[in-house]
């Protein structure tokens, strides 16, 4: 298990992104003077028209049009009682648009509606952490989580906060807090899904940023069992796993998402760093060339496991022509031929790459090997010294 503050910080970085959240600013408002109220106020009565207003808002400021969603927010404020949500949302789209004053205005008038309102100090903390107010964001993160405990926004961005801000080890104790308030609600989970995949969200991002392997499998594996949990967030653990070396955790990870074609790259990685041939082979015998790359991927795969007559086959499914990278797939042909012993073969086959292609030196290298491996050093030499390089 990986403990140093550096490590927890590395995995941290990358497995925090799990808070995509339905809005995408990042808001703040004046913390001071603002009481906490014992208890949110009651919810209030929506319209039809209001509620078709906050629709046409939420899409307009999905689609990054913030100053028609204003005026949407504002329309579905005007024919029911003021609702501390709509008003957080408009604050989220008045800062988008540089009205900071107007955010300020809205977010105030949200809490004064509720004090309480994990809506409006999400949106609060959002703002402040987007303008780089660290104090802020925290505390408006802290009491957004504080007025909606088994809720997981406000864990989760007040995590990413602190883990941006140097603090590794606080976002940390974060997620273990927000994991160990939500346990008693494992026994109802079963009925709620939505609960679920909250206290599987948190189990694998706390896993995740701790590096224990065998929490870690453990929480893939009831994603799985739960019907997949959110899959997405499995593959971006593996991938940054294997981009940090850990290569037999990415595996163990990958192995709990049902096979799937979407992952078949990723699988493809896993296998052939961890120098796992029977896998490997068999996951490009079974599935088509594009998931997995495209035709040059596969015959670069097959020449990692030592198949060259595979990778020749693989590349003739496509001609040249379609090839969107045709050096590489030069290269990949020169180095197949070369360990199929075809040397002439192998070496002109490299001496087409060009001296300004990205692949030129692999193709050097490829034509030396073959001329001299036909006991032809001297023309080796003369060669590569003509194409501009030297071995």
């Amino acid at each position: 298990m990986v403990r140093s503050s550096h490590r927890k910080s590395q995995l941290l970085g990358a497995w925090l992104v799990i808070a995509t959240y339905a809005c995408a600013a990042k808001p703040a408002l004046p913390l001071e003077a603002v009481p906490p109220a014992p208890a949110a106020a009651p919810r209030r009565f929506v319209s039809p028209y209001s509620y078709e207003w906050f629709v046409r808002a939420e899409l307009l400021a999905a689609r990054g049009q913030h100053a028609a969603a204003v005026e949407a927010y504002r329309m579905a404020l005007t024919s029911a009682d003021e609702d501390p949500y709509v008003l957080a949302r408009l604050a989220e789209a008045l800062d988008r648009t540089g009205d900071t004053e107007g955010a300020a205005d809205a977010l105030a008038a949200g809490l004064r509606i509720d004090p309480r309102s994990e809506a409006v100090w999400l949106a609060s903390g959002r703002i402040a952490d987007r303008r780089g107010s660290f104090e802020r964001a925290l505390e408006a993160y802290e009491r957004a989580e504080a007025a909606a405990p088994h809720a997981s926004d406000a864990p989760f961005a007040l995590a990413e906060l602190l883990e941006r801000s140097g603090h590794p080890e606080r976002a940390i104790a974060v997620l273990e807090r927000f994991a160990a308030r939500n346990a008693e609600l494992e026994r109802v989970a079963s009925r709620s899904a939505g609960v679920e995949a909250k206290l599987l969200r948190a189990r694998l991002s706390l896993a995740r940023a701790q590096g224990d392997g065998a929490v870690l499998a453990e929480a893939a594996r009831r994603f799985r069992e739960r019907g997949g949990g959110d899959p997405e967030l499995t593959r971006r653990v593996a991938r940054e796993l294997l981009a940090t070396g850990q290569l037999a955790l990415a595996a163990r990870l990958l192995a709990a998402l049902p096979p799937s074609e979407r992952d078949a790259r990723l699988r493809l990685r896993a296998w052939l760093a961890l120098a796992r041939t029977d896998a490997a082979e068999l996951l490009l015998a079974t599935t088509p060339p594009e998931p997995l790359g495209g035709p040059v991927a596969v015959a670069e795969a097959y020449l990692a496991i030592g198949q060259p007559a595979r990778a020749l086959e693989s590349l003739e499914q496509q001609s040249a022509a379609q090839e969107p990278d045709p050096q590489r797939r030069t290269v990949a042909r020169a180095r197949a031929l070369l360990a199929l012993g075809r040397l002439a073969e192998a070496a002109m086959t490299a001496a087409q790459v060009a001296p300004s292609s990205t692949h030129h030196r692999a193709a050097l290298a490829i034509l030396t090997e073959a001329l001299e491996s036909a006991a032809l050093p001297a023309l080796s030499r003369e060669l590569t010294t003509k194409l501009g390089a030297t071995p």
